[in-house]
């Protein structure tokens, strides 16, 4: 009978002391190292270096937390330009954290992935943020606005296109065709384009404050938009007394007025976008596409899938190529130093991208 030998890699029998591991950490993340030539030096994987490194944040994550900080932003709705912005707000997080809102940091994109719609799932995405937040009446939200949610309730900011649309759909004749049944005339309500007219002054005024700094943005709001809306929640009142609670309009109106404080905090804080618009076009490829590629499989796949949207969508807010820029840190990232990392993302890979044409040219 022939003899039959089984070969293994190094580490699969090596028990590697914790002063090793340690030591292989610290050559492996060190400023202006890399990892695979360290793992190929101590004939380890990169893989399992990786796993050390996770094992060792989980450790020192149960440890008391020390006070960070990280850069985030407030996208502005529509403006495609960076300009500067008010003085940052400082907002406290869970575990020590602080994030830094309302600088001058390019765009990003965070998606989250849920199983389901239960309002479990933002609640507990959003744990302990007491900030701005932009919804579109969601019921899951709800939550989140209430005392004792944090040391203070969110604030709230419902988007206008929401409330819109559902006026628009009462004189959309050609969606009416599409849904009604045959030889059933489509509905046009005089009400609703009434308030339609009204809605669209408050957008024409947006759209020309779009990407001006939070305090101009309040003022022309406060001088402009204010009697607008105050125009509107009058004739709501008076419209909604004359009608039957059953009547398409009256619906839409009492959509407005339930919860009506959130819908014109707007008018208080300029860093408040009229529309999560912003958000929505992060999904907008999830929705078209979803016929097309229905499951991602499990939740991991679906984790993944909102990783891969995060990553796309910032490059697109800092108008870089997805695929161009993917494509190239996939070829780099190995070989590039972690303390040079950062010069993967997007905004910094655009001017670097820059910087070599002019220099080409």
């Amino acid at each position: 009978m022939g003899q039959i030998t089984v070969f293994g890699g190094p580490e699969r029998r090596r028990r590697w002391h914790e002063d090793e591991r340690a030591k292989i950490l610290s050559e492996a993340f060190s400023p202006g190292a890399c990892v695979a030539r360290v793992a190929r030096q101590h004939d380890v994987s990169t893989a399992l270096i990786y796993t050390w490194r996770r094992k060792a944040e989980v450790q020192s994550a149960a440890a008391p937390a020390q006070v960070g900080f990280v850069e985030a932003v407030v996208l502005d709705d529509g403006g495609s330009k960076q300009v500067p912005s008010p003085p940052a707000v400082v907002v406290d997080l869970p575990g020590g954290r602080r994030v830094n809102i309302g600088g001058p940091a390019p765009p990003v994109a965070l998606c989250y992935y849920s199983s389901d719609r239960r309002g479990e799932h933002p609640r507990a995405h959003l744990a302990g943020y007491t900030g701005i937040l932009q919804v579109d009446r969601y019921a899951g939200f709800n939550a989140l606005f209430e005392e004792g949610w944090a040391d203070k309730p969110m604030t709230c900011a419902n988007c206008w296109v929401h409330a819109r649309r559902e006026f628009f759909k009462l004189v959309d004749i050609r969606q009416q065709l599409k849904r009604k049944k045959k030889g059933t005339a489509p509905l046009i309500s005089p009400l609703a384009t009434e308030a339609l007219e009204i809605i669209d002054r408050l957008f024409a005024i947006e759209r020309g404050i779009n990407g001006k700094p939070a305090a101009e943005r309040l003022a022309v709001r406060q001088e402009l938009s204010a009697p607008i809306v105050a125009e509107l929640e009058a004739w709501m009142h008076e419209t909604r007394s004359k009608l039957s609670r059953h009547d398409a309009v009256a619906k839409v109106i009492a959509y407005l007025q339930n919860d009506w404080a959130g819908f014109t905090t707007f008018l208080a804080d300029g860093r408040i976008c009229l529309s999560n618009n912003a958000a929505e076009r992060q999904l907008r490829s999830v929705a078209r596409g979803r016929k097309a590629w229905l499951f991602v499989g499990s939740d991991r796949g679906g984790q993944r899938a909102a990783m891969m949207l995060s990553l796309f969508g910032t490059a697109r807010l800092n108008d870089v190529d997805p695929l161009a820029w993917f494509t190239d840190v996939l070829a780099r990232i190995a070989d590039i130093p972690q303390n040079h990392l950062h010069e993967l993302l997007p905004w910094h890979w655009k001017a670097a991208q820059q910087a070599a044409e002019e220099l080409a040219a």
